[in-house]
């Protein structure tokens, strides 16, 4: 369907579909055509959708229940069929996070729906999105944007795991939080 017809549907204005298109933001794959039309393939491919939500601490249960409320409605919104979810309370950088593994492993899940690309991977979003396009299927993040306490949350715990491998776990959280003091008030020195 055309750019315009696919903004109209989902209440949004063109010009702000256009400029998502444009910065390779648009939730959903689209392709222009030599006549200069954008088309937007807006049914994902025979299957269904997951639905993935992560927080870093027990202490965030709260907002990965609203996390995976939001992936519910704007899949809702789409007019897709939710056929798995998955959510759980993990760091970003732990490599065995089992819902997201079933997610990826269910090949009948042909889109994977997040709320921002950190919810999966610290960097190197993209590259899963290509990886799993090549199988014909794709990952898709609400929000491309990282907010600051989410960046600032990513960093204590990558300086907290840094820490205790380096020095031991008694007392990581507390040098991560030093470290991340200490950095605040640096700029505010010179």
């Amino acid at each position: 369907m055309k750019l315009s017809v696919w903004a109209r549907q989902r209440g949004i204005c063109y010009q702000t579909a256009w400029r998502l298109w444009k910065n390779g933001k648009l939730p959903v794959p689209a392709c222009q055509l030599p006549s200069g039309t954008i088309v937007v393939d807006d049914v994902p491919a025979a299957g269904g959708v997951g639905l993935y939500a992560r927080v870093s601490t027990v202490a965030e249960k709260d907002r990965l229940e609203r996390q995976m409320r939001r992936l519910e409605v704007y899949a809702a919104s789409m007019g897709w069929s939710v056929i798995d979810k998955a959510s759980e309370i993990a760091s970003v950088t732990n490599d065995r996070r089992r819902g997201l593994l079933k997610l990826l492993k269910n090949k009948q899940v042909r889109t994977i729906i997040v709320e921002t690309p950190d919810r999966v991977l610290p960097s190197g979003f993209c590259y899963l999105d290509a990886a799993l396009q090549a199988e014909g299927r794709r990952v898709i993040a609400l929000e491309e944007a990282f907010s600051s306490d989410d960046e600032k949350k990513l960093l204590q715990e990558l300086i907290e795991l840094y820490s205790a491998r380096v020095l031991g776990r008694s007392g990581a959280a507390q040098r991560a939080r030093d470290i991340l003091s200490m950095l605040e008030k640096e700029p505010q020195e010179r």
